[in-house]
């Protein structure tokens, strides 16, 4: 189980970011027009006393019951489940590296995130592509990659990530206000993040040009009561161009987890290809054709990604086969004892063969 860098918690489950040049911020990227951004990223996780980690399992459990998960898996997943909440309440901290790019065309992300549920708590590798009609995701579960229908991403999916981590100003942007305070430009605007929730956000550059982002904060108005905090983005100006960005994100109010990128480099084009995330010979669950459990195909990706038609030929024609074998149970076994067959024939015809001529 996995959790920070903007993860949502049920997994996997990561998103996108802030920098016009190695030293500063553009207001707006030309359209069309990305970067990729690479940062030395640690994450901690801080202690949650106060979590109840069975009553936190539980409505996991739930949560994966909803979801087609049988009462018998259920059971055997619990343990587990528990284990990585007990230690999701003891904190941790991963470090590693963060690969940033997106634009109109969407975003990749390649990052590390904490692992929870072994004997003690590691980190993983997470990989991440979307481009609006797809997400393709590579998040190490036991599960192989995925590949889902839309926008379904939940690494630095935040629209704070995409300004500050990316130097992208997301699709939904509205500016409501701008003022100056103190010397610095403070502007106020609402975004969707990708679920089409508005989130409300308060920018602090610099000054007026808008090169250089100081500070974000990203809260959400709830009909009633106070805004809940959603994220707080501080950036620090580094000598030689450099820059940290000190990120913290909460949960209820709650902070819940913390991240420090320092930025090391930048690629001037995108990495906006989804066979960054596949590796060969990896196992691939598909949910284009739904989420459902008889609807999920599964395959091995050898290097290109199947259309719609031939997913569900795929689908349609794995439907067939087990109907044949539940229909015919001798059929596999028939297919065995052939096989066998025909090794033993191939032995024979090679022993002849080196048999010397008489």
């Amino acid at each position: 189980m996995q959790r920070g860098i903007g993860i949502s918690f049920p997994l996997p489950t990561m998103r996108n970011r802030a920098l016009a040049s190695l030293g500063c911020l553009a207001t707006l990227l030309p359209a069309g027009f990305a970067q990729t951004f690479v940062y030395k990223v640690k994450i901690t996780t801080p202690p949650a006393p106060s979590m109840d980690a069975p009553a936190e399992t539980d409505r996991y459990i739930m949560r994966l019951r909803e979801g087609g998960m049988s009462v018998k898996e259920a059971q055997v997943a619990r343990p587990g489940l528990l284990r990585s909440f007990e230690q999701e309440q003891s904190g941790t901290t991963v470090s590693g590296e963060a690969r940033v790019s997106c634009g109109p065309w969407g975003s990749c992300i390649q990052t590390v995130v904490p692992r929870f549920g072994g004997k003690q708590p590691s980190k993983d590798s997470a990989k991440q592509f979307s481009d609006g009609k797809m997400t393709v995701d590579s998040v190490p579960t036991g599960s192989g990659a995925r590949v889902s229908p839309g926008t379904e991403t939940t690494l630095l999916k935040a629209a704070g990530d995409q300004i500050v981590l990316g130097n992208y100003i997301p699709t939904g942007w509205k500016e409501a206000s701008s003022a100056v305070e103190a010397g610095k430009l403070v502007v106020k605007a609402e975004c969707p993040n990708f679920r089409d929730i508005v989130y409300q956000l308060t920018v602090t550059y610099a000054d007026a040009s808008r090169k250089r982002i100081d500070h974000l904060t990203v809260t959400h108005n709830r009909p009633s009561g106070p805004p809940d905090r959603i994220g707080e983005y501080e950036v620090t100006y580094l000598p030689h161009g450099g820059k940290r960005i000190d990120v913290s994100r909460y949960s209820g109010n709650r902070l819940s987890v913390t991240e420090s990128y320092t930025l090391t480099k930048t690629i001037p084009r995108p990495e906006n290809d989804y066979h960054l995330i596949l590796d060969r010979g990896e196992k691939v669950v598909d949910l284009r054709l739904g989420k459902l459990p008889d609807q999920q195909v599964s395959y091995v990706w050898n290097g290109k990604l199947p259309t719609v038609d031939q997913l569900k030929q795929l689908h349609d024609g794995r439907r067939g086969l087990l109907a044949r074998v539940t229909s015919r149970p001798w059929l596999l076994p028939a297919a065995g004892l052939a096989l066998i067959l025909i090794g033993i024939a191939l032995l024979v015809i090679q022993k002849r063969k080196a048999r010397p001529n008489t």
